[in-house]
């Protein structure tokens, strides 16, 4: 594989799908051993990487099939550091951080795709070392007994991700009265957001009392679409409301569109609008 890449020096799309054992050894061979010089470790000991057979590699799509461990962000690092890397899409990628290293680098990464385990730790180690991060979807596909925060993973968001325009987080299954409200208020460059529609009515939070306004302490006014997901449970037809006091209060001036992810139809009054 190190022979292939050192070849092929155009080569700007790379594709890497793992099975269990065999993860580590192929990540150190097919990327590790494709520095000119060899200086590279996966280990994260040298920060002077020189990955010259790589330079022009502009999207990276990389799988585990191992399930039940899935595939430590860490060993990645070595790619994530590539001169022109633009996007990465990942499966089964733990970004959580007890699975991250305190190595130091800046990657030039504009867009991430993870259908992974991930933390607010894990999401704060990705953001500071992807300044430049424009676009990140996360969809949680970690063990059923854990779930997402959404109140330390927006706190992620808020004091690392300053650039980012179009923000995904996905989760079902998640009890909307046991869950803590969270803010993107502040992430004033937000133009897009997918969300869960537990994270974004949190029902556990019944001593609001300001209800017209509830959105509002939830979602940027910068938004033009917002996409609420996995919204058939019967408990969120009463939220309907909020989206229509959304909309009437006029704060969200650049709101373009809201797409709700379920069969039934939409309760509120649009009546005004």
């Amino acid at each position: 594989a190190s022979i292939a890449f050192y070849i092929c020096r155009g080569l700007e799309l790379i594709e890497l799908h793992m099975v269990d054992h065999f993860r580590q050894s192929l990540v150190h061979t097919a990327l590790g051993c494709a520095s000119k010089h060899l200086n590279a470790t996966l280990d994260g000991n040298h920060q002077n990487t020189s990955l010259r057979a790589l330079q022009h590699v502009r999207e990276l799509h990389i799988s585990c099939h191992d399930k039940a461990l899935g595939f430590p962000i860490q060993e990645i690092v070595i790619v994530l550091q590539l001169p022109r890397l633009g996007t990465v899409r990942g499966e089964m990628i733990n970004i959580r951080g007890d699975q991250t290293h305190p190595q130091s680098f800046t990657s030039t990464l504009k867009h991430a795709y993870f259908d992974s385990a991930f933390d607010a730790q894990g999401v704060a180690w990705v953001l500071a070392r992807c300044q430049a991060l424009e676009t990140l979807k996360l969809l949680w596909d970690g063990p059923p007994e854990h779930s997402l925060h959404f109140d330390t993973v927006s706190a992620a968001i808020l004091h690392r991700g300053p650039y980012l325009t179009a923000l995904k987080l996905s989760q079902d299954n998640v009890n909307s009265y046991k869950c803590q409200r969270g803010t993107l208020t502040r992430a004033s460059r937000l133009k897009s957001i997918a969300i869960p529609a537990w994270a974004l009515f949190c029902h556990g939070d019944e001593e609001e009392s300001d209800l017209e306004h509830r959105l509002d302490m939830v979602l940027p006014l910068s938004l033009e679409v917002l996409e609420i997901e996995c919204a058939d449970d019967d408990i969120f037809l009463g939220d309907d409301e909020l989206l229509v006091a959304m909309i009437k209060s006029g704060r969200f001036a650049n709101l373009k569109q809201i797409l709700i992810d379920r069969e039934a139809d939409f309760t509120g009054n649009p009546e005004g609008l």
